[in-house]
């Protein structure tokens, strides 16, 4: 590829700040409490809802689509482990990983100029992710360092190369052979029901170096060699951060696709709510990718601010659909193929109950909505960063190391035991139904405070995490459900909170170990079960359901008639 040219410009969404005086108050309760920020008293929240309402159908896009790191992270035995608990709690369809084409894949070599190819483990990944039910969804990247142009040019802590191929020719044969061996292994209407999406981020120049018009060439060649394999594979477009100023990217590429006749068959896109990660200052998102557990602090306060809006994700959303009409583009399915509350493998706050209502709201308010929501990522055994010694270190994943569920993997069992027609939602709050049972899925939800969201985490630690949060109350939401067919019902709930299904907080009140045992492991992984309660109740002339929720608690609900 040529030299780098001057790119896109690129820049987050302007942080609206909150008033200084707010900030000096966060500031003052924090430094009285020494601890947590005490609870601010309860709000009762009194609402009707009407059972018999027809509502609409569900199809629960979000279970479409969940990921791991590395191509190679799936044929670890830990992560294998994960995926299998995984599909027998929350069962999805399809999982997106980076790197199939990373050298730790074995897939490329040259020897003396001439292209080897080797695909033994590309079909022992595939294989067992559909022995299990998962479709690949594939990230056409990134480059073998031996077709790489520019081998100094790579990210991540094991090295995943960036730049664009020294032969392009090679690279489209890549794709070929690639593509033509998993049909003939998996069978052509099996392979063409999976996704390919080209590329991670182009826009930042810590994942393309090169310019705008050549990624453009780049997935141009790519992509007629796709289609001459089979027109019905679908290749996506470049996976961008909608959370940017990516408009005019997105505009640029389009209008590239019109004119070369490359329109991509599906739309992904990535979210993270940071608003201060500069792109012409790559370095540091070099940094992030290498930093130990002791420079996190830093690399925090060089670039962290978090939008103080609760509801982006859905924001952003919204606007990017309006944007895909204006460009008449409403046909394509959207996925989100990464998304979460940080894009930090440090943040302490990961692996706390917060991350559980996190991914409650932001599934529930966003019910397909979309085609696909892939939280970024299932495992903290992920190669982009160091392994860290701590179990709980505040890595990205649902699941921490022994494979000890976090809360966050407990709301998505919630999650998937909600019914497939939405009856009711408000804030808070979200009733489904399904052959004549009822749930109501509940959570207490509360956004990081200014201080925190500026980037100020002095007032967290290993064990203190909740410090950082604004407007926390305890929640009590009650439900007048009316239009409940009368007679006997089994009423079951589940409750996630500090005290039961966060397994963090069990290993803080266990004293916090350095590491764990084989029996600590299990303990854990006990103590992330939630809480349940089973009762039989009469039910005539309707019911009101009330669950009392601290700060980031979810509750649910089932209520299934009894013959």
């Amino acid at each position: 590829m040529g030299k780098t040219d001057e790119k896109i410009s690129q820049g987050y969404l302007a942080f609206n700040r909150a008033s200084a005086l707010g900030i000096i108050n966060q500031y003052l309760q924090r430094s009285q409490s020494g601890q947590e920020l005490q609870v601010l008293g309860i709000e009762v929240v009194t609402r009707d809802v009407d059972l018999s309402a027809q509502g609409r159908k569900l199809r629960h896009t979000w279970k479409n689509l969940i990921t791991i790191g590395k191509a190679k992270e799936g044929l670890h035995e830990d992560v294998q482990n994960q995926l299998r608990y995984l599909q027998q709690r929350c069962p999805f369809r399809e999982i997106r990983f980076h790197g199939i084409f990373d050298d730790g894949m074995m897939i490329y070599h040259e020897d003396e100029g001439q292209p080897y190819y080797n695909f033994r483990f590309v079909d022992q990944l595939f294989d067992f992710l559909l022995s299990i039910g998962l479709k690949p969804f594939i990230e056409l990247g990134f480059m073998p360092s031996e077709l790489a142009a520019e081998q100094s040019k790579s990210v991540f802590f094991i090295p995943s190369f960036v730049s664009g191929p020294h032969s392009i020719e090679r690279w489209c044969e890549l794709l070929d052979r690639f593509l033509r061996h998993c049909i003939n292994r998996y069978g052509r209407e099996e392979v063409q029901s999976w996704k390919l999406e080209f590329w991670n981020e182009p826009e930042l120049a810590v994942f393309w170096p090169g310019t705008v018009d050549e990624y453009n060439e780049f997935y141009l060649q790519s992509y007629r060699t796709v289609k001459q394999v089979s027109d019905k594979l679908q290749i996506g477009a470049p996976g961008r951060i909608i959370s940017t100023d990516t408009v005019a990217y997105l505009h640029n590429f389009i209008a590239f696709c019109r004119e070369h006749d490359c329109l991509p068959d599906f739309l992904p896109v990535h979210f993270y709510p940071h608003e201060d990660l500069i792109e012409n200052d790559h370095r540091k998102l070099e940094h992030l990718y290498k930093m130990s557990d002791l420079s996190f602090r830093v690399v925090m306060e060089q670039f962290v601010s978090i939008s103080p809006n609760p509801d982006i994700l859905r924001d952003m959303l919204a606007q990017e659909k309006r944007m895909l009409d204006d460009l008449g583009l409403s046909h394509l399915d959207l996925y989100l193929t990464e998304w979460n509350s940080t894009a930090y493998h440090r943040e302490l706050t990961n692996d706390t109950l917060y991350k559980a209502a996190y991914i409650a709201k932001n599934i529930t308010e966003n019910l397909d909505s979309i085609e696909g929501f892939g939280y970024w990522v299932l495992s903290d055994n992920i190669e982009e960063t160091p392994a860290s010694e701590q179990l709980f270190h505040g890595g990205l994943g649902l699941i921490a190391q022994y494979g000890i569920p976090k809360a966050a993997m407990t709301a998505y069992e919630l999650l998937s035991k909600l019914g497939d027609r939405l009856i009711a939602q408000g804030d808070g709050y979200v009733v489904t139904e399904v052959r004549g049972s009822y749930q109501v899925l509940s959570y207490n939800y509360c956004h990081f405070d200014d201080l925190y969201a500026l980037g100020d985490n002095s007032f967290i630690n290993a064990t203190n995490r909740y410090n950082g949060f604004k407007n926390e109350k305890v929640v009590k939401l009650e439900l007048d459900l009316q239009g409940i067919p009368e007679g006997k019902y089994r009423m079951e709930t589940y409750a996630v909170s500090r005290q039961q299904g966060s397994s963090y907080d069990e290993w803080v009140r266990m004293g916090a170990p350095d590491y764990v045992t084989e029996e600590d492991s299990v303990y854990l992984t006990a103590a992330s079960r939630p809480r349940k309660l089973i009762r039989d109740v009469e039910i005539t002339g309707g019911m009101t359901y009330i669950a009392q929720l601290e700060p980031h608690a979810l509750e649910l609900m089932v209520l299934t008639p009894l013959l």
